[in-house]
C-alpha cells in the first residue's frame, strides 16, 4: 500500500479502511474534511488503556481536555519553564557517559511530569509508571477482538488479550493515584518548579483526567522523543558528510564559552535540518492512530460511509516523489530556507500529525531531542562507520 496514493480495503471485519499514502489525500482527510474524521475507531484497547486526547472518541469532553494541554501544559511559556530539567538531566548523563537516548528521555519526563528525580534514589512510585508504560507500547494496540468482531469471546479466550490489558490499566491507575496523593501531601517538599501534576491539580479538573493527559504525555513524549534521536545519531554515523556539517556549526556556535546551551538551539540551523530529515525518514510512528468517519462523506472516488476507519501512512508520505528529491537519501539540506515545519501545516510532513487529533506535545519532543543531540555532539566526536558493520531497522511500537 506504500506505493500508491491511496486505497479502499476492507479486512476480517465488515469495516471498511481507507489507506492514505499521499500528501494530497492527506489534506482532504486531516484538513479539508477533519470535522468528519476527527473521531477515533472504538477499539477495546483504545478505550480501556489510552483514555486520554489521543485516543478518545471526539466531544465535549476531548475538547477541554485539548484545551489544558495547549493552554496550560504546552504553551511556549510553560515548555520554556522546563528548560532548568532538561539542561540538567542532559548534563548528568554526558558528564556521566550515561549516553542512552532512553535513559535521558526517562529522567527528563519523570521530573516534568512527577518531579521526581532518579539520581541516587531507588526507584519511585513514577520509575514504576515509566516501566509499565513501555509495556503497554507491546500489547497490541489494534486487538484481535477488532479484526474478529463476530467471535471476540472465542479470540479472547485463546490468548486472553481483554485479562492482560485490564490487569495493565489496574496497574497503572493504582501507580498514577499513588503520585497524585504524594503531590496531595501538604507536607510533601515542594520541588524548585512545578511539574505537571502541580498544574493539574491547580484547575481543579477530575482525577480521571489527570490520569489520562498524564498517559498521554508519557507514552507520545517518551516514544517519540527516544526513536527521534536515536535514529538522528544513525544517520549521522552513515554519513560523514553530515557529521562534519554538524560539529562545524556547533563549534562556530559555542566559540570560546566551552559548552553548549539550550540557547544555542535558535542558532544552529543545520542542526534543525538534520531533526527534520530525521523525522521525515524515520517518523516517531509509521501510520498515524487511525481516525473514524462521523458522517458520511465523498473523498476523491470513494463515497465512504459513517464509520469508515481512516489510516494515514506518514511513512509512505514521507517517501513520496511528488513531493520529495530522491526521498531514500538522507539530506537535511532539502530543508534549507525551507518554510515547512513539524506543526501539520504542511501534508508532505507529518511527523506528529494534523487538525484536531495532531499531537499536542511536539514542541517539547523536539526540545528533547534537540538539546541531547547538541550536548552528544558536542560532548563527543562521532565517528564515521561503515553501514554493514551495524544493522538498524523499525521494531512494532506506537
Amino acid at each position: 500500500m506504500g506505493k500508491r496514493a491511496y486505497g479502499l480495503c476492507k479486512g476480517n471485519s465488515s469495516k471498511l479502511v481507507l489507506v492514505i499514502s499521499s500528501a494530497e489525500m492527506a489534506r482532504e482527510v486531516l484538513k479539508t474534511h477533519d470535522h468528519v474524521f476527527c473521531n477515533r475507531p472504538l477499539i477495546f484497547a483504545f478505550k480501556k488503556l489510552f483514555r486520554g486526547i489521543a485516543f478518545a472518541l471526539y466531544g465535549v469532553d476531548r475538547r477541554e481536555m485539548g484545551k489544558i494541554c495547549i493552554l496550560e501544559l504546552f504553551s511556549a511559556r510553560r515548555v520554556q519553564s522546563f528548560q532548568s530539567v532538561r539542561v540538567e538531566e542532559v548534563a548528568n548523563a554526558v558528564d556521566s557517559s550515561s549516553l542512552s537516548s532512553s535513559c535521558v528521555v526517562d529522567h527528563i519526563f519523570e521530573r516534568i511530569a512527577f518531579g521526581t528525580s532518579y539520581k541516587g534514589k531507588e526507584p519511585s512510585g513514577s520509575h514504576k509508571i515509566l516501566k509499565v508504560v513501555y509495556e503497554y507500547l507491546f500489547i497490541g494496540v489494534i486487538t484481535v477482538t477488532k479484526l474478529f468482531p463476530y467471535v471476540p469471546w472465542i479470540v479472547d479466550l485463546v490468548i486472553r488479550l481483554r485479562p492482560s490489558i485490564k490487569r495493565k490499566f489496574l496497574e497503572v491507575d493504582s501507580l498514577f493515584q499513588q503520585v497524585i496523593e504524594e503531590h496531595r501531601d501538604p507536607n510533601r517538599q515542594r520541588p524548585v518548579h512545578e511539574d505537571i501534576i502541580d498544574v493539574l491539580l491547580q484547575l481543579e479538573i477530575d482525577q480521571q483526567i489527570i490520569k489520562a493527559v498524564l498517559l498521554d504525555i508519557l507514552v507520545g513524549g517518551i516514544d517519540a522523543s527516544t526513536v527521534t534521536m536515536v535514529w538522528a545519531m544513525e544517520e549521522l554515523v552513515k554519513n560523514p558528510r553530515v557529521i562534519k556539517k554538524v560539529q562545524d556549526e556547533i563549534r562556530s556556535c559555542v566559540g570560546n564559552k566551552g559548552k553548549v546551551e539550550e540557547s544555542d538551539l535558535r542558532q544552529l540551523h543545520y542542526l534543525k535540518m538534520v531533526l527534520k530529515e530525521t523525522l521525515r525518514f524515520h517518523p516517531p510512528a509509521a501510520i498515524l492512530i487511525p481516525r473514524e468517519s462521523m458522517k458520511h462523506c465523498n473523498i476523491n472516488v470513494y463515497d465512504l460511509y459513517p464509520e469508515t476507519m481512516v489510516i494515514v501512512n506518514i511513512w509512505a508520505i514521507g517517501r513520496e516523489l511528488r513531493s520529495w528529491s530522491k526521498p531514500e537519501e538522507f539530506s537535511p539540506e532539502r530543508f534549507m530556507d525551507s518554510s515547512i515545519d513539524y506543526k501539520g501545516h504542511h501534508f508532505e510532513f507529518l511527523p506528529f500529525g494534523s487538525g484536531r487529533r495532531g499531537m499536542t506535545i511536539e514542541d517539547l519532543d523536539m526540545e528533547e531531542a534537540g538539546i541531547f543531540a547538541l550536548h552528544k555532539k558536542s560532548g563527543l566526536q562521532l565517528v564515521p562507520i561503515k553501514y554493514d558493520a551495524v544493522f538498524f531497522s523499525e521494531k512494532y511500537s506506537l
